[in-house]
This record gives structure tokens, sequence and C-alpha cells, in this order.
């Protein structure tokens, strides 16, 4: 609302009055007309959005590789498990899958296979292990920041091995194949996470 003083030198002067400031500094700097908004495609964009939480570090995948190949393209790990030097990225190969994946800039990517984790059905016959036990052993191996995977009823979550121990915690953080550790160490998965319910304590 404009006082007094911008009306009389709006009138006599015919100068344009500087509006005055948004009660909510937070409303500044908005480019956009906020009318156009669709709540329901706000909400869906901000659902495909991947879930971050933070890690304890930086990832050190890209350097522990860079280390054990040493210039060579491969290196054997383990039995089926290979280092792979691609263009732009160092590789744990498990069988046919890179099973982690680490650039130059630090993000780190996982990728069971899809199949040969719990639920894929792929198992070899006369196998005394659930499928993608080893599969689980092999990344967890490579993982950094913190981060590892373990299996509940059948499906593999996320949990920080630095924090609490995951069957103590509130919340699970469902594993997908393609999640990935950034940088600093944060991990961005896509599925939401899994909010328990607490217990009551029997009196």
């Amino acid at each position: 609302m404009l006082n007094a003083r911008d009306i009389l030198r709006l009138l006599i002067d015919d100068e344009q009055p500087v509006p005055p400031p948004p009660d909510d500094p937070n409303q500044l700097g908005l480019d956009f007309n906020t009318d156009d908004l669709d709540a329901r495609d706000e909400i869906m964009r901000y659902a495909e959005q991947p879930f971050s939480i933070p890690g304890t570090g930086p990832t050190t995948v890209y350097q522990r590789l860079t280390g054990t190949l040493f210039n060579r393209p491969t290196k054997k790990l383990a039995n089926n498990t290979y280092a792979i030097r691609h263009n732009d990225r160092l590789a744990v190969r498990f069988h046919q899958t890179d099973v982690v994946t680490a650039y130059p800039d630090g993000r780190v990517v996982v990728n069971s296979g899809g199949g040969w984790r719990p639920g894929g059905g792929q198992q070899a016959p006369g196998w005394r292990t659930s499928p993608g036990t080893t599969t689980m052993a092999r990344m967890n191996e490579w993982l950094c920041s913190g981060w590892q995977i373990y299996k509940l009823k059948g499906e593999w979550y996320w949990f920080n091995a630095a924090g609490p121990r995951h069957w103590e915690t509130e919340v699970r953080y469902p594993y997908s194949d393609l999640d990935y550790i950034k940088p600093d160490g944060s991990l961005y998965i896509q599925q939401h996470p899994v909010y328990l319910k607490k217990r009551r304590k029997r009196v």
C-alpha cells in the first residue's frame, strides 16, 4: 500500500514509486507465475526425485580402484570378480555385471544385475546360498562412506554402518539398481523410505 509521500511523488513528479517488499522474505526472487502451478504436478515431480541421505564422508572407491589396477586394463579380485578400466570410469565386475562403478568426480553407482538378487529367481542348481548373496558381498566390499546393503525378508535395504544397527533404526531405505552415492558421501535412493511403526513397550 502506498503512503502519502509516494502518492504525492506520483502525482507531481510522475515517478513510479518503489513497491514495498513482501511480508515474507522467502517470496523474493520468484521468476515464475505461481498461479500457473498445478499442485498435482508439483507433488509428482517431487515424488520422482531421489531421496538423499547423508553419509559419513567423501567417496574413495575411484581412488581404491585406481591403486588396484595400477595402469592395467583389468585385474582379478576374486572368483568371477574383476576390476575393469573403462574410458570414463572404473568398475568392479562380477560375472557380466559392473556391480560397483566409480567415476572420476567421486560418484559411485551400484547395480546388482537385476535377477541375481532376491526375487529374481535366477539360481544355479546346487547352490547353497540364496540368490544375490555373493553379489551383495562383492558390492559391500567396495562400497564407501559407511553405506552397506543388507537383506531382510527377501528384500534389499541400505544402511550406514557408522550409525545405529539397521534393526534398531526407525526407517528403512529400500535398495534399487542404479542407486548411487554422491561424491560427498550422501546416498541417493529411488524408492521412498519406509518408516516403521514404533513398538509399544509392554508394561
